[in-house]
């Protein structure tokens, strides 16, 4: 698969994702993920396969209802993409153990995409999570170990 072919895909994943209609959504994952997939995030325990990539996106989805990615630049060579992108949502549901707060929040991230013949095998993703944590006003405690 070429690089610009690659490119489209996490397009087409994008754009289903924001369109709001989890039928084409799970299309789509099941036409792109490869069944052998592994995903990373973080605060979230690995995830493998369509299957578990549909749940990933589903609590995504049922935490914040009106989450939008933008793909603000993407670079790719050879079977990788580096893809950066800002996610932004309302906090509407319980999410890595916050419950709802209703903030709006606009996310920075990079994810760092691997396919092999024209299927995602394995996203990382990094986030600003402190700077989401932030928005939602989660107080936290940096705790220093003693020496």
């Amino acid at each position: 698969m070429s690089t610009e072919k690659n490119k489209a895909i996490m397009r087409e994943l994008v754009n289903a994702s924001n369109a709001g209609d989890p039928s084409r959504l799970h299309d789509v994952i099941r036409d792109v993920i490869a069944d052998d997939f592994v995903g990373h995030a973080p605060g979230a325990p690995d995830f493998y396969g369509p299957d578990e990539y549909i749940e990933h996106l589903t609590a995504y989805h049922a935490a914040f209802p009106d989450v939008q990615n933008e793909i603000v630049d993407m670079v790719a060579e050879g079977d990788r993409i580096m893809q950066y992108y800002v996610w932004t949502g309302t906090h509407e549901g319980p999410f890595l153990g916050i419950p709802p707060t209703g903030r709006r929040v606009s996310v920075p991230a990079v994810a760092i995409l691997r396919f092999r013949d024209g299927k995602l095998v394995e996203e990382t993703d990094i986030s600003d999570s402190l700077y989401m944590y932030q928005q939602l006003g989660v107080e936290m405690e940096l705790k220093v170990p003693e020496a």
